[in-house]
Order: C-alpha cells, then structure tokens, then sequence
C-alpha cells in the first residue's frame, strides 16, 4: 500500500477501507436538527443586525437545512486530509480558504472588526488566550 499521507490517519480514513480493505462504503447519513422552533428570529432585532453586516448569516441560519447531495458530501469527506487541513483531489491539493467560507455561510471579512470591550483590564490576555494572538498596543 502506498500510504496517502500518514499512516496514522489513514488506518482510519475511508479511502483506506475502500483501496486496502476492499470494502463498498455506502455515502454518509447527512443529519440535521433543522432550524429551532424554540429559537425562532425576532424580527425587531433587524435594523441592529443590518448595521453590523451579520444580517444574510443570521437569515441563513434561522432556515432550514439546505438539501445536500449526500454522495457528493461523502466524496469530499474521503478527500480530506486532517493533518494538512485541505482536501487531496485528482487535480491536485484545495484548501479552504477565509474567503471560501464568508462566501458560503455569508459573513463579511471586510471592515471593522467585531470585537468584545476593551474597556476592561486584562482584554488583551483574553484576546491572547481566545485566538492565540493580542492586538498591538497604540501610541
């Protein structure tokens, strides 16, 4: 066998079921626990979203699951490689990238950022310890 990439991840990975242990792998169930009825969007809450540009996010979200080819969905899943965080397809290697994501789940990666009050002591320890870096200080 030629190993995919690691042979740590691949005795788990789908493809090595499928080429090494010859088994058929029907596609995977796609589950969804749908848009909540208990959660249900207040529509006074609109213009204040609108001025944070999250509005389609929140639209997206309150639907419904959209219907999804679940073969298809299986077939990217067997190309995804963890510990390289990209999928390996026959035409080559695709990593998702930030603007793959605002334009699939609709939000903005322009303009200001949302960001929790600074005017607390200690915002930046928080920052440092919520996504690994703290913004510089000015002046």
């Amino acid at each position: 066998m030629v190993w995919l990439l690691n042979n740590v991840y691949d005795v788990e990975h789908r493809a090595y079921f499928m080429s090494e242990k010859k088994m058929e792998l029907t596609p995977l169930k796609i589950r969804s626990h749908g848009a909540s009825s208990v959660m249900q969007y207040d529509e006074r809450y609109t213009p204040y979203i609108e001025m944070t540009g999250l509005l389609p996010s929140i639209q997206l979200v309150s639907r419904s699951m959209p219907n999804l080819n679940a073969a298809a969905v299986t077939t990217l899943i067997d190309r995804w490689r963890p510990e390289t965080h990209s999928f390996h397809l026959r035409t080559g290697e695709m990593t998702v990238t930030l603007e793959d994501v605002s334009m699939i789940t609709a939000l903005p990666i322009e303009g200001k950022p949302l960001c929790m009050s600074t005017d607390s002591e200690g915002w930046r320890q928080q920052m440092e310890a919520l996504i690994g870096m703290s913004p510089q200080e000015l002046g």
